[in-house]
């Protein structure tokens, strides 16, 4: 996308004022819900929902460097738990990834496991933050770290 588009982007979702002006890089819960879902939006506006928009949003995950940061519940990676069954993996990591955006973000976040699948909910969205009437998911940002997640969390990266 570069920077011209990403500006154009921000400049389309009504947060002009981070253009050459980022959030600091830090853990404090400073963006705002209705921004991150203007985001999105607008990467639907600019590059159709279909096409780029939802893909740039679920590839915008930066879960790589955030587990690196954060060393967050890819920890586990280090140890003994690469040698665990796959459920047991995606157990445990889910587990530990909802309660990071429950402590980090204001978002609310659950895993359930049903039968032979795992439910991950997102009782307060910050992607769907403010949409009305959708007639199909818009959540590609949480999409995307969950894919990262299974991806590096599960060791195939």
């Amino acid at each position: 996308m570069g920077k011209n588009g990403l500006n154009a982007i921000l400049n389309l979702a009504g947060v002009s004022h981070y253009v050459d002006s980022y959030p600091p890089d830090n853990l404090e819960k400073g963006f705002d819900f209705s921004e991150l879902s203007a985001i999105g939006t607008a990467l639907e506006e600019m590059y159709g929902p279909r096409g780029g928009g939802s893909g740039l949003a679920c590839r915008a995950s930066y879960f790589l460097r955030c587990v690196e940061e954060l060393r967050g519940p890819c920890r586990c990676c280090r140890s003994g738990f690469c040698c665990t069954a796959t459920s047991s993996k995606l157990r445990i990591g889910l587990d530990a990834f909802a309660k990071m955006f429950v402590q980090l973000t204001d978002q609310e976040t659950s895993v359930e496991e049903k039968d032979a699948e795992f439910v991950w909910t997102i009782v307060k969205c910050p992607c769907c933050w403010g949409r009305r009437n959708e007639d199909k998911p818009v959540c590609y940002i949480s999409t995307g770290l969950l894919l990262e997640f299974a991806q590096v969390g599960l060791g195939r990266k």
